[in-house]
């Protein structure tokens, strides 16, 4: 309660606390996952008639999703659309990652095509969240789906991207497919994330392949990094 707390003396010395305030105040419980409090504190700066900017509707919004309330979540979103404020990059792309960690990664791709009718134009975090959505799933016919669309929409895979791919075929032991992928980072001129060396370690000790286990795994010490296989 001590961001409420913080409200209150803020009154108690003569200053009102304005929207940036209660932004600031409702981030802080949404963080802790204080939800109800930031509701509170979200219709009492209604109360006091402050209107909510499409931070406010954001910040509550990825709250709810966090904590796996999908439905109050969308409420948050509807409500927001409801009163004319036009969601940002990062309105979209807290629906999309919200639904992809709890594992409606389906839903997210429909929805995303819902925001494109909008007008919203898909950033690579955007991609990155479903194709990790996906490949949690397994869903990697899924996978190649999105990542092929992201390539036609003309936005290229970083880091992040190619090492939830390596990591995803790999294990559907689509070794030759995470090989491609690497290839590519390297043609990109793209450095490797440790998490793909250690995808490709693992997948090919299932493979029995221990000769390029060992060929990744002393490339991986070379370049100073530490791979833990669980």
């Amino acid at each position: 309660m001590r961001l409420k707390v913080y409200g209150k003396k803020m009154i108690s010395n003569g200053v009102e606390p304005n929207v940036v305030s209660y932004n600031n105040m409702i981030l802080g419980h949404c963080r802790k996952g204080d939800m109800d409090v930031a509701n509170s504190l979200f219709l009492e700066m209604i109360e006091k008639g402050l209107k909510p900017n499409v931070i406010t509707y954001s910040v509550l919004m990825d709250g709810y999703f966090k904590k796996g309330d999908i439905e109050r979540g969308f409420d948050v979103f509807e409500q927001m659309v409801g009163v004319n404020i036009v969601p940002t990059v990062f309105t979209f792309n807290t629906v999309v990652n919200g639904l992809c960690k709890l594992g409606c990664t389906f839903g997210a791709k429909e929805m995303l095509k819902n925001f494109v009718e909008r007008g919203f134009i898909p950033i690579f975090l955007t991609y990155n969240s479903i194709i990790d959505g996906f490949v949690k799933e397994g869903a990697i016919n899924s996978v190649l789906s999105v990542y092929r669309g992201m390539c036609e929409s003309g936005i290229s895979p970083n880091v992040v991207t190619y090492t939830s791919l390596i990591n995803g075929f790999c294990k559907s032991n689509n070794i030759d497919l995470a090989l491609k992928m690497l290839n590519e980072m390297k043609s990109k001129g793209l450095e490797w994330d440790v998490m793909a060396y250690c995808a490709l370690i693992d997948g090919f000790f299932k493979r029995r392949d221990m000769e390029s286990a060992r060929e990744l795994f002393s490339e991986l010490r070379e370049v100073g990094l530490l791979c833990t296989i669980a």
